[in-house]
């Protein structure tokens, strides 16, 4: 499969999240009643996300005839809180043969005091491109993430991220791209969460 398209495809596997702050803090860089409840949306989050140091596993099997020669058999994602509790740091890797094959995508989040939410940043491991963005506030029981794209060939994508619990140790996320003036649908996947194992990077 050509890079530039595998690196493309990368970019709708992140329907992922984050989200994740500290408790006394809340009141000074938060006094607004509805921003500190975010910030402790934020905070439990995070933790739900980077719980007894586990990581996330999603198969590809739905996408990776469309993917080609190269695509992987399975995404593996992994998040740990940074000191203080008010961010964390990322990491997304593809998964062939059971094992860890390759990193693609590290990330940063964090909370943004003066915007009341948090943000999210990322980077492609080539150098070819990088996101930024915010997490919005949830549409019902749905975690929603926007973020704009910088690519080096000059491309410009915005991607939306969606995210559902149905258990403690399970998230769909799906992606959509901003196409035509109207969110449009391109990937979803089952994240099952994973301990121990081929684990590329983060905390040993």
């Amino acid at each position: 499969m050509p890079a530039v398209s595998f690196v493309r495809t990368a970019v709708v596997v992140v329907a992922l999240v984050l989200v994740a702050p500290g408790p006394a803090a809340a009141a000074q860089l938060a006094p607004d009643s509805a921003v500190a409840a975010r910030l402790d949306d934020y905070r439990a989050h995070l933790q739900r996300m980077t719980r007894d140091g586990s990581w996330w596993w999603a198969s590809n099997a739905d996408y990776r005839e469309a993917d080609g020669e190269g695509g992987p058999d399975a995404y593996g994602v992994r998040f740990w809180p940074d000191p203080g509790g008010l961010s964390a740091t990322g990491c997304l890797w593809s998964i062939a043969d059971g094992a860890a094959s390759a990193v693609f995508w590290t990330f940063h989040e964090g909370w943004d005091a003066a915007a009341g939410r948090a943000f999210v940043y990322q980077s492609h491991t080539s150098g070819a491109g990088a996101g930024l963005g915010h997490r919005l506030a949830p549409v019902g029981d749905t975690l929603v993430m926007e973020q704009d794209f910088r690519w080096s060939d000059g491309s410009t994508p915005r991607v939306r991220h969606e995210e559902t619990w149905p258990d403690e140790d399970t998230h769909i996320g799906a992606s959509l791209t901003w196409t035509d003036g109207r969110w449009a649908p391109s990937r979803s996947y089952t994240w099952e969460r994973r301990r121990g194992g081929d684990v590329p990077c983060g905390p040993r």
